[in-house]
């Protein structure tokens, strides 16, 4: 955190999702130039009682952090790109886009 409470905004933020078993699922929030997308790490937190599942929750909550620390510098060399919805264009717009994106 910096100064006077002020936090420093994110491109990609770890964020995590309850399941109804209890269990936390781990996801992408990726916000650039006025774009989101949400990437499923299909990683799993689970409650732990045991120090083995500490320690994989650890390991979890680590390449989690690491996947996420890769598409900040992806994002910021232009290596990655946001997925743009077709929502606001005419069907021809997108039937050529599509048929040239495959």
């Amino acid at each position: 955190m910096m100064k006077n409470g002020l936090k420093r905004k994110e491109a990609v933020k770890l964020r995590r999702r309850a399941l109804s078993n209890g269990n936390y699922s781990l996801y992408l929030n990726i916000y650039w130039k006025g774009e989101r997308e949400y990437e499923s790490l299909n990683l799993y937190l689970t409650d732990p009682k045991t120090s083995l599942e500490r320690q994989t929750n650890k390991s979890t909550l680590l390449l989690a952090e690491q996947i996420r620390a890769q598409r900040h510098i992806d994002l910021q060399a232009g290596q990655y790109k946001i997925k743009r919805t077709m929502e606001h264009t005419s069907f021809i717009e997108y039937i050529c886009n599509y048929r040239y994106a495959y």
